[in-house]
């Protein structure tokens, strides 16, 4: 071995060591050591081989970081047991000493092993550095040496012994080359001619003796280098006709130019010497109209593109790769090829890959990055994503910035953001996004936030998980939309309801004024009538202090019953914010049938009364409740007040239904209804009436709804007339006890 002994390249040649074999390798350096076995180990791993490493102590972390560099997916490969590393007191210096034929034995075990699990064969190394420590037993190293050669080729396996020169000593290192048939230095495989078979080695015991072997091998060494150039020649025609097939098969235009120079040698065009024939179809010209001809000559207008020739000719000069998009239009389409620029002799060679449909698919998103940036700013939506691994927001689009009223050259964080938002609001949506992260949930919340220029925005974030094909969470992404002027259009709409409610509630009295008239009237006429009474048993002589005391009691009474009935009639009239409380649903029905018991009369309308006495309390406003029921018992009456004969009759029931509900239903014996119409009636300014509004049922259903329950309508069975029933939650009512407001949405 010699340094003009020619080199065959590491990678090939490590492909090419027989199946079998003992091998070693000599490095100066430990970056040598690392690139020699992670390359050994990964052709292994390629070819389905068992492969096992013996590293030096504390080596295997190495080991493994070159195997990752060469692309070896380690943690599959220890896990599948492909690969299996070992330390020297698990082999070599088990016991702490050295026994060959405790060695033999684990060599030819694993390799029998290797086979037993379905690999190929065993592919096996050993850092040989364990040896200068001289362990009791090494001084037989070189016996088991000169022994491998031999169980190696028993067992069908590849065995290297990896040697760090500068560690051992030259003598060490000549018994090293003669017992190993090939030798790895300097990135050269050589088979070794100076390999001595255990039983000349016997033999050899100085020398002087190894000294004639080596020049009695002088011949055979001149035969080797031969062999080793006609193989180089060999190997250089196969690359020279691998990389003919590559380039003549290959979908993507290359070619070598020739700088054109004038007198005073600068470059002034180029001309084509070598061009494949996805090139010479993208030119439009034959490989006969191309070769040796300038590119002006043949093509005019091809430096038209800005920048491309100077960049040919500064790679051509200096020697420094060039990289330039050029357009170029043949056959009257427009292209764009990327322009790959290598300096070659004295002139550049150049891949010149299309790249159209990538430049027309970047100007589409660029474009629809531009339409998705016009809508989120029309519908004032944005997009955002936090990123899991690092609990950090990787994205806002330029609408959230808009949003927050912040600038989007800042990095976009959630320190940023916390300050806007509502003092009340941050505690709410810090432990909602925290309970989805932890659950690995989506969410949707409402917050409100104060931007710097003092408006109160209302904002809606609405966030799901992004999983990856692992099934680990990775990232959460969602939108973020301005509902501020829904929010206030919903004001202004509840508002509005509110009013037309009110206004609903005073037609009603309107239509109850005889009635209502009558219930005052009543008590005012036994006032007066009472107090008269008083009056004479006082002017009698002697005057009857006991009666009058009674008469007097009269006008107490009477004076109370007229105060309820205007209190009843001013609770529906008065105009009041929407107030919620425990309410006994059967007294406001109760307050409802005293205030229309004159129209019940005058129609000739028989009540009859059903309250469920352990009725629970709800939860709801007294006002719009009264509202519902005077509306649906008016409603009821005048059904009924059409008829000319027959049964004139209102029931009202209250009762608790098995779904934890309170359930009223009031049952009239009018004309009735057709069957399609009883969803209609709920409908706005539907009416039956020829003086109606049809918005008194509309409302009804409005309320009722808004307490989270159910009104609507059937026709009686068997009997004519219809009933309207609504229900109200209960549950909601009893978890409110004790609670002085609404719970937040």
């Amino acid at each position: 071995m010699s340094s003009s002994e020619p080199a065959v390249p590491l990678e090939a040649a490590l492909q090419a060591l027989a199946p079998s074999g003992h091998v070693c390798s000599i490095h100066e350096r430990e970056l040598e050591h690392l690139e020699l076995i992670s390359t050994f180990v990964r052709i292994g791993l390629e070819r389905g081989e068992k492969c096992v490493y013996i590293a030096d102590q504390g080596g295997e972390g190495r080991i493994e970081q070159a195997l990752y560099a060469r692309g070896v997916d380690v943690g599959a490969a220890l896990r599948t047991r492909a690969l299996v590393l070992m330390s020297p007191g698990e082999a070599h210096l088990q016991g702490d000493s050295f026994d060959p034929y405790r060695m033999f034995t684990l060599w030819k075990d694993l390799s029998s092993r290797a086979r037993e699990e379905g690999f190929a064969r065993l592919r096996g190394a050993a850092d040989m550095q364990w040896m200068v420590r001289a362990a009791p037993g090494s001084e037989r190293w070189l016996a088991y040496e000169r022994h491998l050669t031999q169980l190696a080729a028993q067992s069908q396996c590849v065995l290297l012994c990896q040697y760090h020169r500068p560690n051992f000593r030259a003598e060490q290192m000549l018994d090293v080359i003669r017992t190993h048939p090939s030798v790895i230095h300097r990135g050269t495989v050589a088979q070794n001619i100076y390999y001595l078979p255990s039983e000349v080695a016997a033999q050899a015991d100085s020398y002087e003796s190894e000294l004639e072997n080596l020049l009695n091998d002088i011949g055979r060494r001149e035969h080797a280098d031969y062999v080793l150039r006609q193989q180089r020649e060999e190997d250089q025609r196969r690359s020279e006709r691998r990389l003919n097939v590559a380039l003549e098969s290959s979908s993507v235009a290359f070619t070598i130019l020739g700088a054109v120079r004038d007198e005073a040698g600068r470059i002034i065009d180029f001309s084509w010497q070598y061009a494949n024939p996805e090139a010479a179809r993208i030119i439009g010209r034959s490989l006969s109209e191309l070769m040796g001809k300038r590119i002006r000559e043949v093509l005019p207008d091809a430096w038209d593109s800005p920048g491309l020739f100077e960049c040919f000719a500064h790679v051509a000069e200096t020697g420094q790769q060039g990289m330039i998009e050029a357009s170029f239009t043949p056959y009257g389409v427009s292209s764009s090829w990327q322009n790959i620029v290598t300096k070659l002799d004295d002139g550049v060679a150049v891949w010149f890959p299309d790249i159209t449909e990538r430049r027309r698919a970047a100007d589409e998103v660029r474009r629809s990055e531009a339409y998705l940036a016009d809508g989120q700013r029309i519908s004032h939506t944005g997009s955002w994503a936090w990123d899991v691994a690092s609990r950090e927001i990787s994205f806002w689009s330029l609408e959230h910035f808009r949003m927050l009223g912040l600038d989007p050259k800042e990095k976009p964080t959630y320190e940023r953001m916390r300050p806007l938002v509502h003092p009340d609001d941050v505690a709410f949506i810090e432990e909602n996004f925290a309970r989805a992260v932890r659950e690995h949930v989506g969410f949707d919340h409402e917050f409100r936030i104060l931007r710097g220029d003092g408006q109160l925005r209302h904002l809606r974030s609405v966030g799901h998980p992004v999983f990856d094909d692992r099934g680990t969470l990775i990232e959460y992404a969602g939108t973020i939309v301005d509902c501020t002027e829904q929010k206030l259009a919903e004001a202004t709409l509840r508002a509005t309801q509110t009013e037309l409610a009110r206004a609903s509630r005073l037609a009603t009295l309107g239509e109850l004024t005889a009635s209502i008239a009558h219930e005052v009237s009543q008590p005012l006429a036994a006032i007066i009538a009472q107090g008269d009474a008083a009056r004479r048993w006082l002017g009698r002589a002697p005057p009857d202090v006991g009666e009058a005391a009674r008469a007097m009691e009269g006008v107490t009474e009477n004076a109370r019953r007229a105060r309820d009935v205007i209190a009843r009639i001013r609770s529906l009239a008065r105009k009041a914010d929407n107030e919620r409380e425990l309410l006994d649903l059967n007294e406001i029905i109760r307050d409802i049938l005293a205030l229309v018991d004159g129209e019940l009369r005058q129609n000739g309308v028989t009540l009859r009364t059903d309250f469920d006495p352990t009725l629970p309390r709800i939860f709801g406003d007294r006002v719009q409740l009264q509202q519902v029921a005077v509306n649906l018992i008016v409603n009821g009456v005048e059904a009924i007040s059409t008829l000319t004969q027959g049964l004139r009759e209102l029931v009202v029931q209250t009762s608790l239904s098995d779904r934890e509900e309170v359930h009223v239903a009031i049952q009239d014996s009018g004309i009735g209804l057709p069957e399609q119409d009883l969803q209609t009636i709920f409908e706005p300014f539907y009416t039956t009436k020829s003086q109606g509004m049809g918005i008194g049922l509309s409302i009804s259903r409005s309320i009722i709804q808004a307490h989270n329950g159910r009104l609507w309508a059937e026709r009686n069975k068997d009997a004519p007339g219809i009933t309207v029933h609504f229900t109200l939650p209960v549950r909601e009512g009893l978890a409110a006890e004790g609670a002085p407001g609404e719970p937040r949405a």
